[in-house]
């Protein structure tokens, strides 16, 4: 009988598998008849060769914290799995790769609270790497202020102010829709304000931390 890989191990009846099979899985109905079709794209042959390389490299350091495993609270290996389920779909390395670190992390954080684990696991699948690093770029910010009129900030203001028609902050926008940042307050001149939320600091954390590197 063939020995379960530690990425098996930990997905449990998962069904970890990738590509367009891993899809297919999923999909059904419908959508079903077009995967063969896309199956035979270059750009299905090279996502799944990202997807099968993600794993690999997973279940090698996975093998590292094996008795971590064992000791997962259901939040860790809720977290694991979802993020296991997007990393399966994406195809951009350096989300791919920042999907990888969050399931190392996540092995490492013990204290996730089902909250936490409901939005960190949809940013993580539909949060694009523009927007992340929209959401690390202003992290130290005390408030994020965007403004449809030219304002001018005090000297000592520590709020990052952007224009509506950045492309800033559109990300800022759609971190908020994920759940990530909170409006805090509106003011004159069309001003929406935003600060961060435990649930996007916790997500930076798991994606750029450095566990099992």
């Amino acid at each position: 009988m063939k020995q379960q890989s530690s990425l098996e191990k930990v997905s449990g009846n998962l069904g970890v598998s990738t590509g367009l099979t891993f899809i297919a899985a999923l999909a059904g109905g419908p959508v079903a008849p077009f995967l063969p079709l896309l199956s035979s794209s270059l750009a299905s042959t090279r996502h799944a060769k990202r997807i099968e390389d993600a794993f690999q490299d997973l279940d090698n350091k996975l093998k590292l914290v094996e008795n971590s495993l064992r000791d997962l609270t259901d939040n860790q290996y809720k977290l694991i799995c979802e993020t296991i389920l997007a990393l399966a779909t994406s195809v951009q390395v350096e989300k791919i790769e920042l999907l990888k670190s969050c399931i190392l992390n996540t092995i490492e954080v013990t204290e996730l609270d089902d909250s936490d684990v409901t939005v960190i696991s949809r940013a993580l699948r539909d949060i694009s790497i523009k927007q992340f690093r929209t959401l690390v770029q202003y992290r130290d910010s005390e408030e994020i202020v965007i403004y449809e009129l030219v304002q001018t900030p005090k000297e000592n203001d520590r709020r990052t102010w952007l224009v509506t028609s950045e492309e800033d902050s559109v990300s800022i926008f759609t971190l908020s829709n994920l759940g990530l940042l909170a409006i805090v307050a509106s003011g004159a001149g069309g001003t929406i304000h935003y600060k961060y939320l435990d649930s996007a600091y916790k997500l930076i954390d798991l994606c750029l931390g450095s566990a099992c590197t």
